[in-house]
């Protein structure tokens, strides 16, 4: 490896995770993720310690917002895995759509009782789909 090299692929890493790091964004999203966790893992009702709550999911929300206003989605079919940051992500929102489908079989099997989680998912899936894009164009 040539001087330099490995420091530009280290800032093509990256270019999507800059996101994370300046909000914080990254720690947030695990702790949601821990806290959905639970929810699945204890028994429903509203009486149950721990709930996904409408402003984890409005805080995705955000999110998005803001990545959108910084890079515009194309209005073209996507090839994902442009870059690693990309790929990396995308990875994840395809693990966080099969997680959002199990959600749907458990709330049809009447396992499951509260939408936020489903939602939660969801939205999830469209923050790291936005992000890959976000890593793509600033990667």
């Amino acid at each position: 490896m040539r001087a330099g090299e490995g420091s530009s692929h280290r800032r093509n890493l990256d270019g999507g995770f800059s996101f994370f790091e300046e909000r914080g964004s990254g720690g947030q999203v695990q702790e949601d993720l821990i806290i959905l966790g639970a929810e699945l893992a204890c028994e429903s009702g509203n009486g149950a310690p721990y709930r996904m709550e409408g402003e984890r999911t409005a805080r995705l929300e955000g999110w998005i917002e803001v990545l959108q206003k910084e890079v515009p989605l194309p209005r073209k079919f996507i090839h994902p895995g442009a870059n690693a940051v990309g790929a990396a992500l995308d990875l994840a929102r395809t693990i966080v759509r099969r997680a959002e489908r199990r959600t749907v079989a458990m709330r049809e099997a009447g396992l499951l009782d509260h939408g936020e989680v489903h939602a939660y998912l969801n939205r999830l899936a469209d923050f790291l789909f936005t992000l890959a894009r976000y890593g793509e164009e600033k990667g």
